[in-house]
Order: C-alpha cells, then structure tokens, then sequence
C-alpha cells in the first residue's frame, strides 16, 4: 500500500467511528427518552381515569342527597 493510501484509511477511520458512537449514543438517549415519555402517559392516563371516576362518584352522591332532599 502507499503512503497516501495510509494515510487516508488513518484520516477517514477515527471520524467514522466517531459518528458511529454517536449515533449509538442518540439512539439510547431517544430509547430513555421514548421510555419515558411512555410511563409519563401511562401515568396521565392512569390518574385521568381515577380523577373521572372520583368526579362520577361525587356526581352521584350529589345527586343522592338532592333526591333525598326532596
């Protein structure tokens, strides 16, 4: 091989590399990310739906006591 053929392997390979690790890298952070974002929404959900059927019991007993008022 001649030296400029060397050359140019050691040249281009270590910013190869470097890009491959980050890419690697971005792509764990969006897996955290992305993981996180999905517990987030489950969480939302989760608290939607006991907040819902906290305000339809409240409804309910409210409506028991103006029956039973009148």
């Amino acid at each position: 091989m001649s030296d400029a053929v060397i050359i140019a392997i050691f040249t281009a390979v270590p910013p190869t590399l470097m890009a491959a690790l980050a890419w690697w890298k971005a792509r764990d952070v969006h897996k955290e990310l992305n993981s996180r974002l999905t517990e987030w929404r489950q969480e939302t959900a989760d608290a939607t739906v006991a907040s819902n059927a906290a305000a339809k019991a409240e409804g309910v007993k409210e409506e028991k006591e103006k029956s039973q008022a009148q």
